[in-house]
């Protein structure tokens, strides 16, 4: 880039009042590597320096549930290779783990996991994109062999060694990744117990969508121990069994799915804000409190666009957005990350289950007065052959008929639904807005009155 161009680019996009010519990502997974990519293809002259202290960069996580039942492979998680990054100018630095950072003075100090040797890297601008770790309890006998929690490609390797020959599979906690696993050793033909400490599976649905999940679980003979703490983990090298406040279960696999934790004490140490989710705080711009640092990922909180509040809600999706808007920033553009909906879905079994926004419960919680529509319905044509049921729920606002949420369960594709209402939901839109949408209709596909509308023409009546 001439110094011409660059010098107009500067006066128009330069947010800080500097031209980053020095960019150094720290962490290598959704958020950090599209903030690479971005920031690269926005100005190739930039140099990006990206470390990441595992030996794997780019890993899909999400799909790792999948990989291991045999429906596709761990390698095909890797969304883009080093030698993609390289090939685009990225200095990708594998092994290699942020240990110090001296924001004053531009440096971070790095420690190279395969010389062990420490050194320092100066930088003009950084993006901290440490992402989250899965949490590991602090109980006796959690580093036994075969104790699991699943976050990154060293978890699924590990666990692939293991689960060919495993007899008896504990899975603990029953949120999205618990469920997931439970399905992956049914597909193996695993026995498998699924422990959860509340009363219900899937508990951020609503208590009509928990019992759905939890009939689904027993109808594929997935042993269920609700209200069930696991105090401790036995054996000698290898678990060979798990201590609850019910008693005993012998298990050979233990697999931890109770929610992450961010990576954020590099980041506190530095002076970084923090938020009460010990997330890093930054604003729409993915900056922080400090100049010239910029932070995206698992590792921040996040805005709720529907409860106005800041929250903790990783989620591979989110990451990478908010890389994205970092990499397009401290290139010299003028981007922002608005927030988010709360959007999920979850495949268990033959039902689908999927939500956006807050439940009843939950938007009371934020101050917001909330009533609720239950639908049940065919997801097409009752006449058409397949056609299935689907419950859809959509919350609302009793005063000004303001969308706030929705919870659907039914057949796998039929509830992407969900899309929708995420969609209405950033437009703050209402129910009304909703009852008049021009939805596609064909019998293989919907019925004429699709259980989105239904619902919406039946809060209208509310």
């Amino acid at each position: 880039m001439s110094s011409t161009l660059r010098t107009a680019k500067f006066l128009a996009c330069s947010y800080d009042g500097v031209w980053f010519m020095k960019i150094v990502i720290i962490g290598g997974t959704a958020a950090g590597t599209s903030a690479a990519a971005k920031a690269k293809r926005v100005d190739s002259s930039l140099e990006v320096v990206l470390l990441e202290k595992s030996p794997h960069l780019s890993v899909g996580a999400c799909g790792i549930p999948y990989a291991l039942a045999g429906l596709t492979t761990l390698e095909s998680l890797v969304a883009r290779s080093p030698k993609k990054f390289i090939e685009q100018g990225v200095d990708v630095r594998l092994h290699h783990e942020a240990v110090q950072l001296e924001v004053d003075k531009g440096t971070v100090e790095i420690f190279n996991h395969s010389s062990k040797t420490t050194y320092q890297e100066s930088f003009d601008c950084l993006i901290i994109a440490t992402g989250a770790r899965a949490i590991r309890p602090n109980i006796e006998g959690v580093n036994l062999e075969n104790v699991f929690t699943i976050r990154g490609m060293d978890d699924a390797l590990g666990l692939a060694k293991v689960l060919p020959t495993a007899k008896r599979v504990v899975v603990v906690g029953a949120g999205y990744l618990g469920l997931e696993f439970v399905e992956t050793c049914v597909a193996l033909n695993i026995p498998v117990t699924l422990v959860q400490r509340s009363s219900r599976v899937l508990s951020d649905f609503g208590e009509t969508f928990s019992e759905q999940a939890l009939a689904e679980l027993q109808r594929n003979n997935v042993e269920v121990m609700l209200e069930t703490e696991v105090r401790g983990l036995e054996g000698t090298s290898h678990v060979t069994h798990v201590i609850t406040n019910k008693g005993s279960l012998e298990a050979d696999v233990v697999i931890f799915g109770i929610g992450v934790q961010p990576n954020s004490e590099l980041a506190a140490r530095a002076g970084i804000r923090l938020s009460a989710f010990n997330s890093i705080h930054n604003d729409e711009k993915m900056r922080t409190n400090l100049e010239h640092v910029y932070a995206a990922g698992d590792v921040t909180d996040v805005f709720n666009r529907v409860s106005q509040r800041h929250e903790y809600l990783p989620i591979g999706t989110t990451a990478n957005k908010q890389g994205r808007v970092a990499g397009a920033n401290v290139a010299g553009e003028h981007d922002t990350f608005k927030g988010v909906v709360g959007t999920a879905i979850l495949k268990l079994f033959d039902l689908g289950f999927a939500r956006t926004g807050l439940t009843v419960l939950q938007a009371k919680a934020s101050g917001v007065e909330a009533t609720s529509t239950l639908v049940t319905s065919k997801d097409r044509a009752g006449y058409y052959p397949g056609a299935k049921p689907i419950l859809v729920e959509i919350i609302y606002s009793p005063t000004n008929g303001k969308l706030l949420g929705a919870n659907f369960v039914g057949d796998v594709e039929s509830v992407k639904r969900v899309d929708v209402v995420a969609a209405l939901l950033h437009m703050e839109a209402t129910v009304e807005d909703l009852a008049r949408l021009d939805l596609a209709y064909a019998p293989p596909f919907a019925p004429v009155w699709d259980s989105l509308l239904i619902a919406a023409n039946r809060a209208r009546k509310d």
